[in-house]
């Protein structure tokens, strides 16, 4: 499967869900910036920057919710 950078990872709204004041937000947003994700008003626009998934809607709970082979013990 595609690994994505955990910076990438943003709500539905279009924002960094982790405080402001914090480590985790700061790192975050550098990573995205570094990218050259662009924030209004702590807001990136989805249309120009979210996901598009070719995988059709219906397949999406399957991709997320089937166990991780990392998270297999064998």
């Amino acid at each position: 499967g595609m690994k994505l950078p955990w910076h990438r990872v943003i709500n539905a709204r279009g924002e960094i869900s982790f405080p402001r004041d914090s480590d985790a937000y700061r790192r975050q947003r550098e990573g995205l910036d570094a990218e050259g994700v662009v924030f209004k008003a702590g807001r990136i626009d989805l249309t120009v920057f979210g996901w598009r998934s070719e995988t059709p809607a219906s397949t999406l709970d399957e991709l997320l919710w089937r166990p991780n082979d990392a998270d297999s013990s064998d």
